[in-house]
Formats: C-alpha cells, sequence, structure tokens
C-alpha cells in the first residue's frame, strides 16, 4: 500500500528524515518547501490528469505573454483570429531572437514560442493588434497540500515520492548537507516506480509517423 500523507504527518515525516527539530527556523520554510516539492513531482510525473487548457493575452508591441494562474508549462499554444486557429511552434529563445531582433517596433502575427521564465514565455514574431489571445495547454498546479491539509492525489498515491522531493527542496535550507545525492537517488528510484505503477496516466505525446516514399 502506497504511503499516505496528510499536512501534519508529512511534515513530521520531513522533520524526522532531515533530523531537524520541530519549532526551529526550518518549520517557517516548511509549507515554502512543500509546495516547491510539488511542484517538482507534477512536472517530473508528466501525468495527463494535471493537464489543463486555459487562455492566454497577447499584447499588441509585447514579445513576452504571462502564463495563465497556476501554469508550470506550457507544451502547446495556438491562437484563433477571423475563425481560424493558427498554431505556434516551440522553439528555444535564441532562435526567436534570431528570427524576430525588433522588440516592438515591428509586430505581425505570432508563428512560434519558446520558454522565457517561470510565469512567461517569449513570442516571434512580436504580436500586433491581431490576435489578442490564445489558448495554451500546459501542466496546471492543483490544490496544494499546504491548502488541502487532509490530503491531495500527490500526497495520498505517491506520498514517499513527495517526501523525498520535499527532503530535496529542504536542502536549500540546510546548507552544506551531504545527504543530497542520496535523497536525489531515492528520489529518482521512487519516480521511475511511480511511472511504472501510473503508466496508463503518462502523458500519450502525439508524433507524426513516416511520410511514405514517393513512386
Amino acid at each position: 500500500m502506497a504511503t499516505s500523507f496528510t499536512l501534519a504527518t508529512l511534515t513530521t515525516a520531513l522533520l524526522d528524515l532531515t533530523e531537524e527539530v520541530s519549532g526551529s527556523d526550518f518549520d517557517n520554510k516548511i509549507n515554502e518547501i512543500i509546495q516547491r516539492a510539488e511542484d517538482r513531482v507534477l512536472l517530473d510525473l508528466n501525468f495527463e490528469i494535471f493537464d489543463a487548457w486555459d487562455s492566454i493575452t497577447f499584447v499588441n508591441g509585447t514579445r513576452t505573454a504571462t502564463l495563465p494562474t497556476g501554469f508550470l508549462d506550457v507544451r502547446k499554444l495556438y491562437y484563433t483570429a477571423s475563425n481560424s486557429v493558427g498554431w505556434l511552434e516551440e522553439r528555444t529563445q535564441e532562435y526567436i531572437l534570431d528570427y524576430w531582433p525588433s522588440t516592438t517596433s515591428v509586430t505581425t502575427t505570432p508563428k512560434f514560442w519558446a520558454p522565457y521564465s517561470s510565469t512567461a514565455i517569449i513570442i516571434g514574431g512580436t504580436p500586433g493588434a491581431t490576435p489578442t489571445t490564445g489558448t495554451a495547454n500546459g501542466t496546471k498546479r492543483p490544490n496544494s497540500l499546504v491548502t488541502d491539509t487532509t490530503g491531495t492525489w500527490l500526497s495520498q498515491n505517491v506520498g514517499s515520492l513527495l517526501l523525498q522531493s520535499c527532503a530535496i527542496e529542504s536542502m536549500k535550507q540546510l546548507i552544506a548537507d551531504e545527504r543530497l545525492p542520496v535523497f536525489a537517488a531515492e528520489y529518482q528510484d521512487l519516480l521511475a516506480k511511480a511511472q511504472k505503477q501510473f503508466a496508463h496516466l503518462l502523458r500519450q505525446e502525439f508524433r507524426l509517423g513516416g511520410m511514405p516514399a514517393k513512386q
């Protein structure tokens, strides 16, 4: 049976694992540690159940766009204009800056996008007046255990993985701790087991097959 945690039991387990004492300054960071650990697990699991579609705004003359609220990443992006859909292709930041060096002076219908920061993407070319909105698909953060204190999907189904992720994130508070490689190795082992156990939830990436050769 999988290890299941509430906020209280996960906090206790993390204190035990890191050998920290309740009531120390470490306590003040536990909620933040758990939320960062949840983000790591969500992205690494790559499960479709955490996917969502939401609107994203293109600002005329601005080459970046803010991710929808709660999104951890973007995988697909399209806009609708004149009753037609236009898909943006993912590229690197370097590709976009080379393709469209102008930041605001020249605008067009965007063709490409790339990750820019934890809260934004960069677009090429710089959007004009049309389109003004798009639709993004990505991993959306569900309610945290910090909020749903009695349990979440992660804490109830992959609790041990979440605990190890918390241990890794806790190392940012415990300077020069030599246990990080141990926690990281255990995390990778548990991640592989979770992906195998819940293989039916893994995101199925669509790839075009090879085109037949012309005769």
